[in-house]
């Protein structure tokens, strides 16, 4: 289980990924710095906004969501100006689209997304 984490460090991030983050995720971020989260077809593991509050939450946000999104801009066929908030341990991501701000599913195979229902808790 992650830990909580306060508005200036998701504001951080913000500033990095150059753009704001929904306010649903943002919600989940304060309560729980990362973890799991689940739709209808997947079980996501949500990247955390890094933390370097101590060297524990250090270690737990090594994944952070700027650092997984770099990676993720690099993947062939990923939605110019998408950003990553989730990944399935299979190659594909939920993302917000650079037109939006709805959580989607990413299929890396097919390389089309969809709307997503996320269980936040």
């Amino acid at each position: 289980m992650g830990f909580p984490v306060d508005d200036e460090r998701i504001a951080r991030a913000e500033d990095e990924l150059g753009r704001k983050l929904p306010a649903v995720l943002k919600a989940r971020l304060r309560r729980n710095n990362g973890g799991e989260v689940r739709t209808d077809n997947a079980d996501w593991t949500l990247y955390p906004v890094y933390d370097s509050t101590d060297r524990k939450r250090i270690a737990r946000t090594a994944n952070h969501v700027v650092r997984e999104q770099a990676r993720w801009q690099a993947w062939r066929g990923f939605p110019e100006g998408a950003i990553a908030i989730a990944d399935d341990g299979c190659g594909s991501a939920l993302i917000i689209p650079a037109d939006s701000d709805e959580i989607r599913e990413w299929d890396h195979e097919t390389g089309e997304h969809e709307a997503a229902v996320v269980e936040w808790d």
